[in-house]
Order: structure tokens, then sequence, then C-alpha cells
């Protein structure tokens, strides 16, 4: 419930592709989540932002983290 609820872009990946995400997320980037499932979420960074977005994800952050959304 909390998933579907929040105002924050929220993903669920398995490390490599999206399995789903949040109305906010569909909302935000425009994409459907049948459209986002299966992409790689680095598909929604900007460019200048994938080295910063990389590092959080692969340091397994759990805390909050703003990107630089592609456009």
């Amino acid at each position: 419930e909390l998933f579907n609820s929040t105002l924050e872009a929220l993903v669920i990946h398995d490390g490599v592709h999206i399995l789903a995400v949040n109305p906010a997320f569909e909302k935000m980037f425009r994409c459907s989540e049948d459209q986002a499932i299966g992409r790689e979420p680095m598909d929604f960074v900007a460019p200048e932002g994938r080295e910063s977005a990389w590092e959080t994800f692969l340091k397994h952050y759990d805390e909050p983290n703003a990107i630089i959304r592609a456009t």
C-alpha cells in the first residue's frame, strides 16, 4: 500500500531490469509501468547523472536518493 501511495517515485528491480514502478514514477517519468518493466533503471537517468546514480546503486544505499531525470 505504501509503495503505491507515496509521492516519491519508486522502482523495484532485480539489479538489472525494472520489475515494478509505482504511480508516482509513472507520473514523474511519463511512462506506464508496462513501458518501464524490463528496462534498465539507468534508462531513466540523464547521462550527466549516471555516474552518481551507479555509485549509489552499487553501494546499496537504503536512503532516498535524487537523480537527474533523462528527458
